[in-house]
């Protein structure tokens, strides 16, 4: 009888990954620019570690393309090229067209199709011109040389700088708040305490 249970279960659940795949109608696709008759893998991350999850050839004009992956499978992922060189995208209810190259600088990447990559890769491009201001601020704030007036000036710009990208994580966060990528963005944000009464 148990066994009998178990295989009903075993053939439901088979179904049920089969129906879910069958509805997956996304794909990522998209081109390399400098790749080649070769092969590139999508891998998630299970914490800070990537895990190869899917593999697809590059044909000799540098196209690629994987399936799409299901609703619960949607997060953060990354592209894995040979070298190893990879970049990160969100993987969500939608299709991911993508244009880049080995170089795999951020701001050669261009999102064709995809609202979440949009937004993401506009917002990587946000931090990395907040961290190229950042420099200098930091340099003074870690020379010894520099003076008391210097370094509260320093702390000064600092804050600002960071209350402008807390600015810019909310407004993408009241403004789309339907996205993944928003959700992923918020979900690394400090937790605001209320004052105590």
């Amino acid at each position: 009888m148990i066994k009998g249970k178990f295989l009903v279960t075993l053939v439901l659940l088979v179904a049920f990954a089969q129906t879910t795949q069958a509805q997956v109608k996304h794909t990522i696709k998209g081109n390399i620019k400098g790749l080649k008759d070769t092969t590139i893998y999508l891998a998630n991350y299970y914490g800070n570690k990537l895990y190869y999850n899917d593999t697809t050839k590059v044909d000799a004009k540098g196209n690629f393309s994987f399936k799409g992956k299901p609703f619960n499978e949607g997060g953060k992922y990354a592209l894995v090229m040979p070298g190893p060189k990879y970049f990160d995208i969100i993987v969500a209810d939608e299709n991911i067209v993508i244009e880049a190259d080995t170089t795999n600088r951020v701001e050669n990447i261009k999102i064709k199709e995809s609202e979440n990559n949009k937004v993401f890769f506009n917002y990587i491009n946000y931090i990395n011109g907040k961290m190229k201001q950042r420099g200098p601020i930091d340099a003074v704030l870690n020379d010894s040389t520099k003076t008391e007036a210097q370094k509260t000036e320093a702390h000064a710009q600092l804050k600002k700088l960071n209350e402008e990208v807390v600015a810019y994580q909310k407004n993408l966060i009241a403004t789309k708040p339907e996205l993944l990528v928003t959700k992923l963005i918020k979900a690394t944000m400090e937790i605001e305490i209320p004052e105590a009464p």
